[in-house]
């Protein structure tokens, strides 16, 4: 085995760590007659960066800690899905998976591209740019795509419905609060928050009008925020890679470049969206006009944030209390700061 394998990770706990170790071991054993582990990093919560020294030689993986079912919906995006549009480049190359022996977790083994993720402000105006037309041109070739129904099944749905069960979901979690657990503040909070929810909820049919103007169902990311895209020189011109795909699923494009959007300045998005609109009139469908749009785009920020209030609400329930006030108290927050942007 490579030198140092044997202990690589031990200290997280997480079960799978032999059946990775054995994979890995299995890709790069081959590739060397010496290779020893020299460092890991912790990326986030879930991913690492492995460094090996082969015969010498630098090199790198990333390894991602999944649950099963978010472990299929990765393998499927950068295996079968986007390689059936000729965009298995747009994903990074996923070199191994690891199972643990009950089926808790999936680990899986990706190349390393590198710390090239967007920063909006600081990357170059080209690689955003490079990284919205590959966006555009996901969107575009799901439309209508014969796998689109496998996307469904296996993804998750941030369509239209996505917006309203989220206000509806929230608020039951909200009102579900056990009332003893509420101090007068904590009532208020919640109070207020639901009495934000059934304003939403009662704006129902002309949210779910606008919506649907979003454009036609695709395959969306999900959580396309500029650092889940990194963009590099490579020998061929630039290359815009995709990270992250837990979220990958059926929904408008909107969705996605709503998401993509709202982290840079608003003095940005009309150039940016005008560079996604000429990559996008090249396939399949328009955009509405900028106004509508907006629109739009406001509403999916406000269902993301509307979704991240059913969580805590329901981690109340399992104890966490001091945790789910502050954490509801956190989301409130975003929605005046999307209301004053």
């Amino acid at each position: 085995m490579i030198t140092g394998l044997d202990t690589l990770l031990a200290t997280t706990g997480k079960p799978g760590l032999q059946e990775l170790r054995r994979v890995l071991d299995a890709l790069f054993r081959p590739r060397c007659s010496s290779g020893r582990v020299i460092e890991q990093l912790r990326l986030a919560s879930q991913v690492y960066r492995v460094r090996l020294a082969l015969d010498g030689a630098p090199h790198s993986v990333i390894v991602k800690h999944l649950g099963p079912e978010i472990a299929r919906r990765n393998h499927l995006v950068a295996t079968r899905w986007l390689p059936a549009l000729g965009l298995g480049r747009v994903v990074p190359s996923l070199v191994g998976v690891a199972a643990a022996p009950h089926g808790q977790c999936v680990w899986h083994v990706y190349e390393d591209l590198g710390d090239h993720g967007l920063v909006p402000g600081r990357s170059p105006p080209d690689h955003v740019e490079h990284a919205l037309r590959a966006l555009a041109a996901v969107h575009a070739g799901f439309v209508g795509h014969a796998l689109l129904p496998e996307c469904r099944l296996y993804g998750g749905d941030l369509s239209a419905r996505f917006h309203l069960t989220s206000i509806t979901d929230a608020l039951t979690s909200l009102r579900a609060v056990p009332s003893a657990l509420l101090s007068r503040d904590r009532r208020i909070l919640v109070e207020r928050l639901v009495s934000r929810l059934e304003d939403m909820r009662s704006d129902s049919p002309r949210r779910a009008q606008l919506l649907s103007l979003g454009g036609p169902d695709t395959l969306v990311h999900g959580d396309c925020w500029p650092k889940n895209v990194l963009v590099r020189d490579e020998a061929g011109g630039l290359r815009a890679c995709f990270i992250d795909w837990d979220h990958a699923a059926l929904g408008p494009a909107s969705y996605d470049l709503s998401t993509f959007l709202y982290r840079f300045p608003l003095s940005a998005r009309p150039r940016l969206l005008s560079v996604y609109q000429e990559a996008l009139g090249r396939y399949v469908w328009t955009l509405p006009e900028a106004r509508t749009l907006h629109e739009i785009f406001a509403l999916q920020e406000e269902a993301r944030i509307t979704n991240r209030l059913i969580w805590p609400a329901i981690a109340v329930h399992d104890g966490h209390v001091d945790w789910a006030f502050s954490e509801l108290a956190r989301v409130e927050t975003w929605f005046e700061t999307m209301k004053a942007a």
